[in-house]
């Protein structure tokens, strides 16, 4: 099923924690009392089983397993600025992996992780002024800066392409998709415009498949996906869970299910 709207519902305990303030600088800096909780789907959410391919190498003793870890990269945006970036390698599918403000390409690492398990390719990166990038955060260009990182996957072999995008790289995912030949995107509490992004100006442009998410204790997040999904076309999806905060700080409270939807994603596309 293409149009799909998933729900994940919590029951509340009395114990709270107090949620994380980050997030993007559209929305209010505060702390929020989230619940401690416990997880139940209301529609499929669970994504499917992968497996983890290993290569077996024969030497003239024993056979031996290749492991092969993250490389930590550099490439160059067209306007000259020389951006951070690690790569965990895998096959030729490859998802670029866009973060939120104020963290780093560090918010995704975990997930990465998860992909390269899966056998694909992860790629995050540093904005510029972020980490070890060039430039400046407060002139953010995040498209700009997006269409450097899928050259770059291209440029390393790259056949399939996802982009995943958190807060404001989510409006760099939606302009993208509408300027690239993309396998699919994902943003979590992705905003409509950011620095040289204006994703809601293309959002009807993008035939790819689309991924919105976002909880609802994040200030007007579930607004934006709700509208996203609402302008988009099909093949699109819309998953809401009740708390997990912004962006990628949502792979704290629900990072089971979310790490198991946004691999589902990429297994379907």
């Amino acid at each position: 099923m293409h149009n799909r709207i998933i729900t994940i519902g919590l029951t509340a305990a009395l114990t709270a924690a107090a949620c994380s303030s980050d997030g993007d600088p559209a929305l209010p800096a505060e702390t929020t009392e989230a619940p401690a909780t416990t997880l139940s789907a209301t529609s499929e959410a669970t994504g499917e089983a992968s497996t983890t391919t290993t290569t077996e190498v024969a030497t003239t003793e024993a056979v031996t397993t290749m492991a092969v870890g993250p490389e930590d990269v550099t490439f160059d945006t067209s306007d000259g600025l020389t951006l951070q970036g690690r790569i965990l390698p895998g096959d030729s599918t490859w998802v670029v992996l866009g973060h939120m403000f104020p963290a780093d390409m560090s918010s995704w690492f975990e997930f990465a992780e998860q992909v390269a398990a899966a056998g694909h390719t992860a790629f995050a990166f540093n904005n510029r002024g972020y980490g070890s990038s060039d430039g400046d955060r407060n002139d953010p260009r995040v498209g700009t800066d997006g269409a450097a990182a899928l050259e770059l996957a291209r440029s390393r072999g790259a056949a399939k392409i996802f982009y995943f995008g958190a807060s404001m790289n989510g409006a760099a995912a939606l302009l993208l998709a509408a300027q690239e030949d993309l396998a699919g995107i994902a943003t979590l509490s992705g905003v409509p415009q950011f620095g040289d992004a204006d994703g809601l100006a293309v959002i009807t442009e993008i035939a790819e498949p689309k991924l919105f998410i976002a909880a609802r204790d994040d200030s007007g997040a579930v607004g934006d996906a709700e509208d996203f999904f609402d302008r988009s076309s099909e093949p699109r999806e819309l998953l809401v869970f009740e708390v997990g905060g912004h962006g990628t700080d949502m792979f704290g409270e629900n990072g089971d299910v979310l790490t198991e939807t946004l691999l589902r994603f990429i297994a379907e596309h």
